[in-house]
């Protein structure tokens, strides 16, 4: 009897993981610019949501825009806020091959700038949210040229990617310029223990327009106690058949 209650409390706590993990929020930013914000009915993404959040930089560089007060993939409004700084500003263009039309093809016809001629830096700082919670990021990167070598920093993790115009998403994963291949997004994991992250673009250094064309961001919820995990470890050991015959 004590194996069976010990049975049920395993599973109980893997189906606690299990359901939390279908409840992950999902908060989406598109930078907008000629009336391409997307609108209810548009999916987009890795992660594709409707309900994008709409930021507008000025074509002015050193420009700022913050949004509060975020909602999710379901319209629901939360507690967080996002700041992009871009020292290039904002411009538009069509750095993508999806199909015309389509969600995915109006988040990439605007893009905040990662640089402007130059190398700069943009910046896009997230705040409120639950240090106890573990966050991922989708980063979208637009381009006006193919081949600019361009990074993406959060959580201490920097990756590089190529530019390209792609009809599908590629995530960036090099941990260096010189191995840096065709992509169009980045992706960071296990963002936690801080109620804000930072997310920096770095652009390519020549007269191509490269930049951020928007990014969600995923709560995935409580980030699993070392003590947690160890349970259900201990748990699995437990419950696993024994061979050998039973006794007559």
């Amino acid at each position: 009897m004590k194996r069976h209650s010990f049975v049920v409390l395993v599973v109980c706590a893997a189906l606690g993981f299990s359901l939390r993990a279908q409840a992950d929020q999902i908060i989406s930013v598109q930078y907008q610019t000629n009336g391409s914000a997307l609108i209810g009915s548009n999916n987009a993404g890795v992660m594709a949501v409707s309900n994008w959040n709409t930021a507008a930089l000025g074509y002015v560089s050193g420009t700022d825009n913050s949004l509060n007060n975020l909602k999710d993939s379901t319209g629901t409004g939360t507690s967080i806020s996002e700041n992009t700084h871009s020292d290039g500003g904002y411009d538009y263009g069509s750095g993508s091959s999806f199909t015309a039309g389509s969600g995915d093809a109006t988040l990439f016809r605007g893009f905040a700038l990662g640089n402007y001629g130059a190398v700069t830096d943009l910046t896009v700082t997230l705040t409120n949210l639950d240090p106890t919670h573990a966050y991922k990021l989708f980063a979208y990167v637009q381009t006006s040229n193919t081949g600019d070598t361009v990074s993406g920093t959060a959580g201490g993790t920097t990756y590089y990617l190529k530019s390209a115009s792609l009809s599908s998403y590629v995530r960036g994963v090099a941990s260096s310029s010189a191995s840096a291949v065709e992509g169009n997004y980045f992706q960071f994991d296990n963002l936690t223990g801080s109620t804000s992250q930072v997310f920096t673009y770095s652009g390519a250094n020549t007269s191509h327009y490269t930049g951020l064309s928007g990014f969600q961001l995923i709560d995935t919820g409580a980030a699993p106690e070392p003590a947690s995990l160890g349970l259900l470890v201990v748990g699995a050991m437990f419950v696993m058949p024994r061979g050998g015959r039973r006794p007559a």
